[in-house]
């Protein structure tokens, strides 16, 4: 008997240590999972291989199903999840959307798990992502797209900014809910950041108002906690926690109402739609095309991330109640109603109201932004299985000794984050530049090291220091650990410092001829300039060698945002962003230019023969290898070889134009024997948007070639915001003709 007791309980530990290690691997999975898609959101362009989302949806599904079996068939759990997975396949079927299938994988293995895990998860994977995009866009190691409507809106790293502020709030928002020790007035000032962001930096008004909410929900439970609940009061608290259960019927109620409202043509719909930026007019138009289907139906939406430039044929639909309808189906829509409502009840029901009114404040975003569905976002529309044991409250306040070192910790973080974080951030742009690692795609990977080893050391300095003034506080005596802790992140500082001083010890070496030739005019800039000169391109580099030069936590044209500044640097590519605020441009070498807001510096410029404008005049020349490529033709010495509509430049160079007059030159040759019949020879056609849209076309006579064979035909056109430019160059029947060059050049700005 005794020895059977035995042998069921080592089956017992073996199962429980089967069931942990599942659910460890499980959560890994799904962190690597939601770093995978938000990845797709960056501008880092991480180049991962084409089967690894397959493969990670296999090692999902073994995994969850693996779970499931250990769970057993007599809990509910495994059946609502099966019955989940079933819809999510059917509306796979007919829309084609793989993420479904990571929805269903989700759901069945966060079964049994402790939701607070869960969102732990999101936070430390979505998080350090964020953080290093966020790092990468400041460094100039991705690209930063910034936008000018009514002030500069900032995307950094992230592919536009509304995804930016929406997806920090979502994150403070789960920290609120997933760390129970953080105090809501710490959480509060946390939240005013998140509004402070919406406000200054992206412009998002939805994120906004969310942020706002949020405080305000964050505000109330503080208020609950610490007066109605210790006076018994229940009233108000029972209001709002059905206003939290139904906040999703009512956010999808309100926006077919409205939506009812402007496909009948009222007044008020119309209305309605301007107030939402068309958000009404996007989802009928989604409507006429596709309809309300029981589980969808796929259509590419195209929308403006990504790039600066306006995209042709926007059918991006940003309410998720509408784009659920439209692409999940009525039935799918349904079924996250019936998740999301019964989520809210369990929050409740374990006394979670943090969550809860979370919850609330997701669906109220919803109405105007697009990310319901999407996980990486929203984790907690794959929790309906996950397990909702009893909240414990938080030390609110009740341990002053902690929370004083917390908040002097936080106050000395941000103090040296302002003091040091734009030395340190020059430093890295120096280097990343320096070393090439721009541009994200295979740059990616030793960026993203490099800024999570610099993360860790960030966070281990932060805990280390709060264990120091906690002791403190607490009068005990700081363990040994702690102040070994603090001396290995000063070591590692000091290395780390030494690394990139010979990075840029290196790079002055390689750039001395650029700045010897620069030399005259940036010390004429400095001598002259009254408000702050940045450069940013090298600007270490720069700054070793001329005094003045000042720091910046930014870089690119998000440091347009200073007034009266001026920017060296790289003469290629433009940057709109300071013409559109105001900055002039003047060209100082062949690889520099200045963007500056200073009157001095423009006066100091002109006296030293540099001529200023309102507009990017860099001229730039077509590389005519490429366009070989493209068109399959033949490069001599002469240049391309045209010979008949055949043989005709027909692709590229797909440059990106901003607003403004230019000019392009054609250099043409005659082959030798040519015919002096006079006709067409070929005609010049300069198109936007992958040949749509038309902006110039003119013909090119035998009369306009000299005695030589030679003529430099000028094409003046007018550029938009337009995407993909090319140079066509058709060749006439019987007719052939060398194609020496192309340049263009802006004449004037915007008009």
């Amino acid at each position: 008997m005794k020895q059977s007791d035995n042998t069921a309980k080592r089956a017992a530990r073996a199962l429980d240590r089967a069931r942990t290690g599942l659910e460890a691997l499980f959560l890994f999975l799904a962190g690597v999972y939601l770093l995978f898609a938000y990845s797709d959101m960056t501008t880092f362009f991480v180049p991962w291989s084409l089967d690894f989302g397959a493969a990670l949806l296999r090692a999902m599904a073994a995994t969850a199903l693996a779970r499931l079996i250990l769970i057993g068939p007599r809990r509910i759990e495994p059946w609502v999840g099966l019955a989940i997975a079933a819809v999510c396949y059917l509306c796979h079927r007919a829309m084609g959307d793989r993420n479904l299938y990571f929805l269903a994988a989700l759901t069945l293995g966060f079964a049994g798990i402790d939701y607070r895990r869960i969102l732990r998860v999101c936070l430390l994977s979505v998080g350090a992502g964020l953080a290093v995009t966020v790092l990468a866009a400041w460094a100039g190691a991705v690209d930063n797209l910034v936008y000018f409507r009514d002030g500069l809106r900032s995307s950094w790293g992230t592919v536009y900014p509304t995804d930016l502020s929406s997806l920090l709030l979502f994150l403070l928002a789960f920290l609120w809910v997933a760390w129970r020790k953080a105090p809501n007035w710490a959480m509060l000032l946390v939240s005013l950041g998140s509004l402070a962001l919406s406000l200054f930096i992206t412009m998002s008004r939805n994120a906004l108002v969310c942020s706002a909410l949020l405080s305000t929900m964050i505000a109330w439970r503080w208020l609950e906690e610490a007066v109605l609940e210790r006076r018994g009061v229940k009233g108000p608290g029972k209001v709002v926690d059905w206003l939290t259960t139904l906040a999703f019927p009512l956010g999808a109620a309100a926006v077919f109402g409205m939506f009812w409202l402007y496909a009948r043509g009222t007044g008020i719909g119309l209305r309605l739609d301007g107030m939402l930026s068309e958000r009404l007019k996007q989802g009928l138009d989604g409507w006429n095309a596709y309809g309300f289907t029981p589980f969808g139906t796929f259509f590419e939406q195209i929308g403006n991330g990504f790039s600066v430039f306006p995209q042709k044929g926007r059918n991006f639909i940003d309410s998720s109640y509408l784009l659920m309808l439209l692409r999940n189906g009525w039935v799918t829509t349904l079924m996250y109603a019936a998740i999301w409502v019964a989520v809210t009840r369990r929050a409740l029901r374990c006394g979670d109201r943090r969550l809860a009114l979370v919850m609330a404040m997701i669906a109220f975003h919803s109405v105007m932004e697009h990310h319901f569905t999407e996980l990486h976002f929203n984790p907690i529309l794959a929790m309906p299985l996950a397990v909702f044991p009893a909240a414990e409250e938080g030390r609110d306040g009740s341990e002053r000794a902690h929370n004083l070192a917390s908040a002097l910790t936080l106050a000395t973080l941000v103090a040296a984050g302002g003091l040091l974080g734009p030395t340190a951030l020059t430093r890295l742009r120096t280097v990343f530049g320096a070393k090439g690692w721009t541009g994200g795609g295979p740059s990616a990977l030793p960026v993203a090291l490099v800024l999570l080893a610099v993360l860790s050391v960030m966070t281990v300095l932060a805990r280390a220091l709060y264990r120091l003034l906690d002791a403190l506080m607490t009068r005990k005596r700081p363990k040994a650990r702690t102040l070994a802790a603090l001396a290995a992140c000063m070591a590692v500082a000091a290395g780390a410092w030494l690394w990139g001083n010979g990075i840029v010890g290196n790079a002055a070496r390689a750039q001395a001829a650029r700045l010897d030739g620069e030399a005259p005019v940036i010390e004429a800039v400095l001598s002259g300039a009254t408000g702050d000169v940045y450069a940013d391109d090298l600007p270490d580099v720069y700054r070793a060698r001329f005094s003045g030069l000042r720091p910046s936590l930014l870089c690119g044209e998000d440091l347009a945002r200073h007034r009266g500044a001026t920017v060296l640097t790289s003469a290629r590519p433009e940057r709109f962003i300071f013409t559109q605020a105001g900055f002039r441009f003047a060209q100082i070498s062949d690889e520099s230019a200045v963007y500056t807001d200073d009157p001095a510096v423009v006066a100091a410029l002109e006296a030293a023969g540099f001529a200023t404008t309102n507009y990017w005049s860099v001229p730039v020349d077509v590389n005519l290898e490429t366009e070989a490529e493209l068109n399959a033709l033949e490069l001599g010495e002469k240049g391309l070889v045209l010979d008949g509509p055949v043989h005709s430049l027909y692709c590229g160079p797909y440059d990106d134009l901003f607003e403004g007059w230019n000019v392009a030159w054609f250099d043409f040759e005659l082959p030798e024997g040519a015919s002096a019949e006079d006709g067409e020879v070929c005609l010049i056609r300069i198109t936007a948007y992958w040949g749509d849209d038309v902006l110039a076309e003119v013909p090119v006579q035998r009369s306009q070639f000299d005695e030589n064979g030679r003529a430099v035909i000028d094409v003046p056109f007018v550029s938009g915001y337009s995407r993909a430019i090319e140079f066509h160059v058709i060749c006439r029947q019987e007719r052939a003709v060398y194609l020496r060059s192309i340049r263009y050049q802006r004449v004037t700005g915007a008009n």
